[in-house]
């Protein structure tokens, strides 16, 4: 009767399997690039890191008003703290600039004694992220006629929170 072996095929697979692992551990080898330790190696010190804007998260916000009747054309600063009076050309609200992100759409609505001035309110944009600075609103009067007297009033919104709200009396 024939004798049938079954050893000679795993005898091929076995070999298979041992020659995998050596090229395994080969090629592993050959990765490591001669490096013993883990240290990754120096940069050159030519390389510039890359610099990546972070955006600003979270709402907008910017301190109190401060009334005035002139700001510094470049900074949008007050000039002086002092109250408009009923014979200034322009009223401005001025207010510091705490967190503004890119992006946000700011509206300033007047009021007169209780009274919306729709024709006199404003809106801007904000183009890129700004922690310091001014942003000034303001109105002006055309004509000879003074400001009437009483109470103007500013709110200021993102478009849907109030983001501030101040009132001065002219006399």
């Amino acid at each position: 009767m024939p004798r049938i072996q079954l050893a000679a095929p795993w005898r091929q697979t076995g070999s298979l399997i041992v020659a995998l692992i050596v090229a395994c551990g080969l090629l592993v080898a050959c990765g490591t690039g001669g490096n013993d330790d883990d240290t990754p190696p120096t940069p050159d010190a030519t390389e510039t890191p890359e610099r990546v804007a972070t955006a600003l998260s979270g709402a907008p916000r910017i301190g109190a008003a401060t009334w005035t009747s002139a700001v510094d054309p470049r900074t949008n600063a007050p000039i002086g703290d002092g109250t408009p009076v009923i014979g200034d050309t322009v009223i401005y609200a001025v207010f510091p600039i705490e967190t503004l992100p890119a992006g946000t759409q700011l509206v300033a609505s007047w009021y007169f004694n209780n009274t919306s001035l729709d024709a006199l309110s404003s809106s801007m944009r904000i183009d890129q992220d700004r922690v310091s600075g001014w942003l000034e609103f303001h109105i002006e009067r055309t004509g000879a006629d003074p400001w009437p007297n009483g109470r103007y009033v500013i709110v200021v919104t993102d478009g849907t929170n109030e983001l501030q709200r101040s009132e001065v009396t002219v006399s």
